[in-house]
């Protein structure tokens, strides 16, 4: 395996993680409302198909760049 493989394979494992613990305080149904679901205590995303849909963190991130700035 490559050492870039390996970094990519790191870095959607940190995505996925930060996205778990920002998300963690939301109960089901909030998470569902934002198109997240929580199984076996992961926070999953409702696409079921993931090859056209981003992943968790990917979403999450997309999310917060299109909030507005309050300040």
């Amino acid at each position: 395996m490559s050492i870039i493989a390996l970094l990519n394979i790191a870095k959607e494992y940190l995505i996925t993680r930060r996205t778990n613990e920002a998300l963690r305080h939301l109960d089901n149904s909030q998470l569902n409302d934002i198109g997240f679901y929580r199984k076996d205590g992961v926070i999953r995303p409702l696409a079921k198909n993931t090859d056209e849909q981003p992943t968790c963190g990917e979403r999450f991130t997309a999310q917060l760049k299109e909030r507005p700035n309050d300040g």
